[in-house]
């Protein structure tokens, strides 16, 4: 977990700091790669055992998106196929940071 590992009784109503920091990341990552944040649905939900489940459930709509899609998915080791990460969330924010290290600056103009 990125908050220490320790377990949290807190019930939050599905929006928290590391939700916000995953989602954030995936921003990132759409961005770096040419992509509005507005043009994919990502969302993260409960899965087993207390682990969380990062879903791309909604994915660009225009072809040229699709193909920058695809390797977004491709630098977190999914496929149009299998678009869901699942782990711990330090585990899963650390695969995103991975991905953004490795993706492609934003030039300023």
């Amino acid at each position: 977990m990125c908050y220490g590992g320790a377990e949290s009784t807190i019930q939050t109503d599905g929006v928290d700091n590391v939700s916000i920091a995953i989602l954030t990341k995936v921003n990132e990552l759409l961005e770096r790669n040419g992509i509005s944040p507005c043009e994919v649905v990502a969302a993260i939900h409960e899965a087993d055992a207390g682990a969380s489940r990062l879903s791309f459930e909604v994915p660009p709509q225009n072809e040229l998106q699709m193909d920058k899609f695809e390797r977004v998915l491709a630098a977190l080791g999914l496929s149009a196929d299998n678009t869901s990460l699942i782990g711990e969330d330090a585990d899963i924010y650390a695969r995103l940071q991975a991905a953004v290290n490795r993706s492609p600056k934003v030039r300023s103009r």
